[in-house]
């Protein structure tokens, strides 16, 4: 039962990714601010990036009934883009856009933190293997939302 609930949160959690992928794709082509379509094609390369490595544990999941740990994920998966690069290309004057979107990829990013932590929690015990795979997503996830809310303040991005 546990496996299959996991299974559910990860796909729930590709599935949050996929919708702000395409939210941070449509803004780039309607925000007539080249450097904001710019700052929102980084973002939408980064989800997906991060996507990737969701859906190569999740499949491996599914097929071996077992969990990658960090090392084979970096092995087998894409090259994880690092968030430090990520707040180091997004450039930004004093104010953020009036964009629904940051908006509602914040709220996206906050319920996969959330379900980061309830799989965290509630299966610790049933997948001790998984569990570093896991808090490392949880986090890559949570400094992903800090990046957003710094966004949406209209600060600049350090």
């Amino acid at each position: 039962m546990w496996r299959k609930n996991i299974l559910r949160d990860l796909r729930c959690i590709m599935e949050i990714k996929r919708r702000s992928i395409k939210e941070f794709r449509e803004a780039a082509k309607k925000t007539r601010d080249r450097r904001w379509a710019k700052n929102f094609d980084m973002l939408a390369s980064y989800e997906y990036n991060r996507l990737e490595s969701v859906e190569l544990a999740y499949e491996n999941l599914v097929e071996n009934n077992d969990w990658l740990v960090l090392r084979d994920l970096f092995d087998e998966g894409p090259k994880p883009m690092e968030i430090g690069t990520l707040k180091r290309e997004v450039k930004q004057g004093k104010d953020s856009p009036d964009h629904e979107t940051l908006k509602s990829t914040l709220e996206q990013g906050k319920k996969m933190v959330s379900l980061y932590e309830d799989i965290i929690s509630d299966y610790e015990h049933s997948f001790k293997k998984g569990i570093p795979l896991m808090k490392w997503l949880k986090d890559q996830a949570q400094e992903y939302v800090d990046l957003l809310e710094y966004l949406k303040k209209g600060l600049k991005a350090e």
